[in-house]
């Protein structure tokens, strides 16, 4: 494995974790506005 591999699966997983944690704030935003 090279560097250019491990830095692209690097920053694939930053890019999801973020994403993961960008959607569940927003779905649990949506959520209270929806009650309220």
């Amino acid at each position: 494995m090279n560097t250019a591999s491990i830095v692209q699966i690097l920053a694939f997983v930053g890019v999801l974790t973020l994403y993961l944690i960008w959607s569940a704030k927003t779905e649990m935003g949506t959520k209270r506005s929806k009650k309220e």
